[in-house]
């Protein structure tokens, strides 16, 4: 009732014609204009503040340290989308090829080929440039992590408490080697070996057994029973490998038959993989703690503290340490415990993390990968992928190649980008 009058007199008003020598007011208020215009100044005052307020202050001989600063979020969502874009050069690789797998898969490259293992048990060899399938073969059983290709040959755990090689080329079943139980976490190599963990089935009483095998024949070389479970793989050494899990002990075992080196207590569960760099080993507990050991003796260096828990950042880069927190901060650690740069980012994948020729490729669950120059962590630009659930990828001669949950494969190529905002 109360506004049917307002909305008549405005009909009425919009069709009577126009008198001579009188003008119409304008619909748009003066005061509404000033308001407008104030609003779009208060946004560029605060996007010149962001940018100023971006850059680090560093004093003599500090140790320069990358940290991406978010926008506020007291900005209205359209403000934000605008600071955002303007941050870095943003675009869209263009895509090269695309296919359908059964559901989610695990990525890896050797050979010449991409190699893609189902959870449904399928592996794929395919030519990376134009995605044709070379061979396929099913191993039955679920696969529940990235495979590993060494020396020719392609080897993949399997639920059905199986470790399987095959060659690279044909796809041939070479040998299996039968264990307790679920293989979870992904073979490693080491000295013409291949280490694999297994659990044996069990709830109550869990036990892990790390395997041992030959690459070639998959002849079993020893095997060390430990009921420190572990989903994370151990890390290899010229002489020692070294597992950690649940029990909150870090081993070092002798390459040569098992032997155990030494042994170091964690105050807290180690629920990632030891990171090996040099003669520095470096492992992170549940509640964020960082500890860099002597590899060879199992002393401590240093320990550094995270918002935990901080988890190791698989296939990164081999000068740097690189573990992702709680927070959303991947933070790179030099041998010595330094900080060399951190970028944080809400929403980061932290098995997610890639190196291609000196740029490290952080992806997020929105779809977007972030390129950070591995010597200074900045960000160097944002590329948008097709879907936002990206589950495992691999970076090749200038290709990306990320599959999703949803079990899309795609390829990229990152020398091609339809650039949308340039910085």
């Amino acid at each position: 009732m109360g506004m049917r009058p307002l909305r008549r007199a405005r009909e009425v008003r919009d069709n009577e014609p126009a008198r001579p020598g009188v003008k119409r007011r304008p619909i748009l208020p003066v005061t509404l204009k000033g308001m407008v215009v104030a609003v779009l100044l208060f946004l560029g005052a605060l996007f010149l503040a962001n940018l100023l307020g971006s850059a680090p202050a560093q004093g003599p001989g500090a140790n320069p340290v990358f940290r991406e600063t978010e926008p506020s979020p007291s900005l209205v969502p359209h403000a934000l989308a605008l600071l955002q874009a303007a941050s870095a050069k943003q675009g869209f690789p263009r895509l090269v090829w695309e296919r359908e797998l059964q559901g989610k898969s695990f990525l890896r490259r050797g050979g010449g080929c991409l190699f893609a293992c189902t959870q449904q048990g399928e592996v794929l060899a395919l030519d990376p440039r134009g995605g044709a399938v070379l061979w396929e073969v099913s191993l039955g059983g679920w696969i529940s992590s990235p495979p590993l290709f060494r020396d020719g040959n392609l080897y993949t755990g399997n639920a059905n408490r199986r470790l399987y090689a095959l060659d690279g080329r044909s796809g041939r079943v070479l040998w299996f080697f039968p264990t307790q139980g679920e293989i979870i976490s992904s073979p490693v190599p080491g000295g013409g070996m291949v280490f694999f963990f297994a659990d044996n089935d069990s709830v109550f009483h869990l036990v892990n057994r790390l395997y041992v095998v030959d690459g070639k024949t998959g002849a079993l070389r020893w095997s060390y029973e430990t009921p420190n479970w572990s989903k994370s793989p151990p890390a290899v050494g010229d002489a020692l490998v070294y597992a950690a899990g649940y029990e909150r002990r870090l081993v070092a075992l002798s390459l040569e038959n098992g032997t155990e080196a030494w042994s170091y207590q964690a105050d807290n569960i180690i629920d990632t993989s030891p990171a090996l760099l040099g003669d520095t080993l470096v492992a992170s507990t549940v509640d964020g703690e960082v500890l860099g050991l002597d590899a060879l003796r199992g002393q401590v260096k240093w320990k550094a503290s995270l918002p935990g828990p901080a988890w190791t950042a698989h296939d990164a880069s081999r000068r740097l340490f690189l573990y992702y927190d709680r927070t959303g901060t991947l933070s790179a650690f030099l041998p010595d415990g330094r900080v060399a740069w951190s970028f944080r980012r809400e929403g980061l994948l932290f098995p997610l993390v890639r190196e291609e020729e000196g740029e490290i490729m952080v992806f997020d669950d929105g779809g977007r990968v972030h390129l950070l120059d591995s010597a200074s962590g900045a960000r160097t630009a944002i590329l948008h992928l097709p879907f936002t659930d990206p589950v495992s990828a691999e970076a090749d001669d200038g290709l990306l190649f990320v599959a999703s949950g949803s079990g899309k494969l795609a390829c990229f190529d990152l020398a091609q980008v339809e650039w949308l905002f340039p910085r």
